[in-house]
C-alpha cells in the first residue's frame, strides 16, 4: 500500500524551489508514495502540479523570515496558528504518513507534523536570515528548531549543510543537489566570439546585479566590447532605480538588455559566450546548472552553492562576493580567450550531466523520503510545538519580541 506525503510550498511561481519539487513529483515511485501538495497562493506552479495528477490544497503560509520590518514579522506570526491548524486538518483528513517542507522560511508544516506526531523532512535551499527579518529569533535558533521538528534535514549544497550542521546533529543532515533535465539544453550552442554575457535570476539586491554593472563599467574603461543580457523579474523598484541610475552615470545603458522573466531560459543561453552569477548569497544556483548544461563557461561569485557546481579553472571561475574588480577580471579573461571558454563550457556540460541531472538527483531524494517514511518523530517535541502555537494564539506574537523566548530556546536545544 502506498504512503501519502504532504509537501508544503511557499509560492505559486516557477522559481527554483518550485521547479525542483515539480521534477520530484513527476518521478516519484507511484507504487510506494502518493503526494499531496499544499500551495500557498495562486500561480503557474499550481497548474503544473495538478497536470501531474497530484492533488493540491490551498493554505496561506506565514514566513518566519519576512521582508524586513517588525510589523511584517508580527503580521506573519499572527497568521501562523491558523495555518498550523489547517495543515493538521489536512494531515488527518488525507491520512498523511509524513510531511515535507520545501523551503526554510515557512514553519507551519513542521509544527503541524510535530503536533500530529508525524515524521517531518525539511529541505534547506537558502541561507536563512540573509536579506530577511527574523524578529526576536536568529539563524542559530531557527536552525535548531528545524532540527528539533524534523527527522531529516536535506540541504541542496555542501556549503549550506556546513552552516546547518553547526546547530543540527550531523546524522540528521543529508546533501541532495537540485537537479534539472540537462538534455533539454543540448540544443543550445555557445558562441564564444559573440562577447555576450547572460545572467538569469530575480533582480533583487542579494543577486548582486549592481556588482555586475560596476564590473561592466570597469571592462568598458579597459576597452572591452561586450553585451549583457539580464533575464528575470525586476519588481524591486528601489533597487531597479539604483541600477538604472548607475548605468546612466557610467554611460553603459546600451550594453545592457533587460528581458524580464522567461519560463524557458534556453533561448537566452543560446549563442552567447559566458554565464555570470554575481549573487551575494546562493543556496545552490540552478541557473548555473542550466548554463553548464548549455555548454557555457561560468563566472560566479563564491556565494555558497556555486562552490559545489563550478570547478575553479576547469568549468569556470569563482570570485569573491561584492568584488566588482575581481568579477571584471574573470569576465575579461574568459571573453578574450575563446579556447579557454570552449574548454570550460564542454567540461561544465559534462559535469552537469553526470552530477546534476534529475536522473541522478531524484533517486537520492526518494531515498530520503523513504527514510522519513520509516522514521518515528520525537514525541517530546509535540507538546512544545502545541504550546508555542497556543502562545501565539492567546498571547499574540508581540510576546515574542520581549524576553519570553524560552519555548523557542528549549525547542531549538532539542535539535542539537
Amino acid at each position: 500500500m502506498n504512503k501519502r506525503i504532504l509537501f508544503i510550498t511557499n509560492s505559486g511561481s516557477l522559481g527554483g524551489a518550485s521547479l525542483d519539487l515539480l521534477s520530484l513529483l513527476g518521478r516519484l515511485p507511484v507504487a510506494r508514495i502518493e503526494p499531496v501538495v499544499v500551495v500557498a497562493e495562486d500561480g503557474p506552479f499550481n497548474a503544473k502540479v495538478e497536470a501531474l495528477g497530484v492533488r493540491t490544497v490551498r493554505v496561506e503560509q506565514p514566513w518566519w523570515v519576512t521582508s524586513g520590518t517588525v510589523d511584517a514579522w508580527l503580521y506573519s506570526m499572527r497568521l501562523l496558528p491558523k495555518a498550523v491548524e489547517s495543515i493538521r486538518s489536512i494531515i488527518r483528513k488525507e491520512d498523511i504518513t509524513a510531511v515535507v517542507t520545501n523551503v526554510s522560511v515557512i514553519p507551519a508544516g513542521a509544527l503541524a507534523a510535530a503536533i500530529e506526531e508525524k515524521p517531518h523532512l525539511w529541505i534547506v535551499r537558502e541561507f536563512v536570515g540573509q536579506g530577511g527579518f527574523l524578529g526576536p529569533l536568529d539563524t542559530t535558533m531557527i536552525h535548531g528548531c528545524m532540527g528539533a521538528l524534523s527527522v531529516c534535514v536535506v540541504c541542496v549544497s555542501e556549503t549550506l549543510a556546513a552552516v546547518v550542521r553547526e546547530k543540527i546533529g550531523g546524522e540528521k543532515i543529508a546533501v541532495v543537489h537540485s537537479g534539472i533535465e540537462t538534455g533539454r539544453f543540448s540544443g543550445c550552442t555557445p558562441d564564444h566570439d559573440s562577447q555576450a554575457i547572460v545572467s538569469i535570476g530575480a533582480t533583487t539586491p542579494e543577486k548582486g546585479l549592481d556588482d555586475l554593472v560596476e564590473a561592466a563599467g570597469i571592462l568598458i574603461r579597459k576597452g572591452s566590447e561586450f553585451s549583457v543580457r539580464v533575464v528575470g523579474d525586476f519588481d524591486h523598484l528601489t533597487y531597479r532605480a539604483k541600477v538604472e541610475r548607475r548605468l546612466k552615470f557610467l554611460g553603459i545603458q546600451q550594453c545592457f538588455q533587460f528581458t524580464g522573466f522567461q519560463t524557458d531560459t534556453r533561448p537566452s543561453l543560446h549563442r552567447v559566450a559566458i554565464y555570470c552569477s554575481p549573487s551575494h548569497t546562493e543556496g545552490m544556483g540552478m541557473t548555473i546548472v542550466e548554463a553548464m548544461s548549455a555548454g557555457l563557461p561560468v563566472v560566479a561569485t563564491d556565494s555558497g552553492g556555486p562552490r559545489d557546481l563550478v570547478e575553479e579553472g576547469k568549468t569556470g571561475m569563482l570570485v569573491p562576493v561584492k568584488k566588482p574588480e575581481a568579477l571584471a577580471e574573470a569576465l575579461r579573461e574568459v571573453l578574450t580567450n575563446p579556447k579557454l571558454a570552449a574548454s570550460m563550457g564542454e567540461a561544465g556540460r559534462k559535469r552537469a550531466r553526470q552530477r546534476f541531472d534529475v536522473d541522478t538527483t531524484v533517486p537520492l531524494m526518494v531515498e530520503q523520503l523513504e527514510r522519513v517514511l520509516m522514521a518515528k518523530p520525537d514525541k517530546a517535541v509535540a507538546p512544545l510545538a502545541r504550546w508555542l502555537v497556543q502562545l501565539l494564539s492567546i498571547g499574540g506574537p508581540r510576546i515574542l519580541l520581549g524576553k519570553k523566548l524560552k519555548l523557542f530556546q528549549f525547542l531549538e536545544s532539542l535539535g542539537r
